[in-house]
């Protein structure tokens, strides 16, 4: 009896995640034909500044929006994400044709249009949906929707966003890398302790105690299918 009651609600999860999946692809449809470019961008610099000056506060506002304004949001900084890994490619390519004497076309063959490349563009996106659907899948209590939960990955992993833009300073002068690499590091640790207290509103979770193990697992199954994606190239 328990092992059917097991099985039961092992399926009523799968079914959940399906329609959930179907669901958020089609919001994702929908709210990115709508992304104002101008609107949104004076919406993450805000985002940025408030969460420079408040950053646990301002992850725990968007884990507690039941309207999850904040989504179109994440959207545009997951595609901004992307944007700041395919111009990284790019100046990659440049600097690397500019030794080897090689044209635009070599620099879009061996850097662009590479398979490599178009997961490299793609990974801020999975970063996001694989802790989302974790988290919505392990999640029994306060159910939330993959793109509420969204937000809230993204948001904390607005530090890292950041940090990828710093970083394409390296590419002004190699000494650059001693000075923004302190700033990913720190930025880095900032997005671990941002994630843990935004996926703690997640699961309503008031207990550390509790909430600590539960996300050591979520940290677990990330690092578990990164290292699965690492096998096929893609890395996330």
């Amino acid at each position: 009896m328990e092992e059917n009651n097991n099985q039961n609600s092992s399926n009523t999860t799968s079914e959940e995640i399906k329609k959930q999946t179907v669901n958020t692809a089609k919001q994702v449809k929908d709210t990115v034909k709508n992304i104002n470019i101008k609107e949104e961008y004076k919406t993450s610099k805000d985002t940025i500044v408030s969460m420079f000056k408040d950053p646990i506060g301002t992850v725990e506002n968007v884990a507690d929006d039941k309207e999850n304004k904040f989504f179109k949001t994440s959207l545009f900084l997951i595609i901004v994400w992307a944007v700041i890994r395919l111009i990284s490619k790019f100046i990659t390519g440049i600097k690397a044709a500019d030794i080897m004497d090689e044209d635009l076309g070599w620099i879009l063959s061996e850097y662009i249009f590479e398979l490599s490349t178009l997961w490299s563009i793609l990974a801020p996106a999975l970063i996001v949906l694989v802790y989302s659907g974790i988290a919505y899948a392990l999640n029994k209590n306060n159910k939330k929707s993959i793109p509420e939960i969204m937000s809230v990955v993204t948001i904390a992993y607005l530090p890292v966003i950041v940090s990828a833009i710093i970083t394409l300073l390296n590419f002004i002068s190699d000494d650059m890398y001693k000075i923004t690499g302190v700033f990913s590091t720190i930025l880095s640790i900032t997005k671990t302790i941002l994630l843990y207290f935004g996926l703690k509103n997640v699961f309503a979770d008031n207990d550390d105690k509790s909430f600590i193990k539960k996300f050591i697992v979520i940290i677990a199954i990330y690092e578990v299918i990164a290292f699965v994606l690492a096998f096929a190239k893609i890395y996330i």
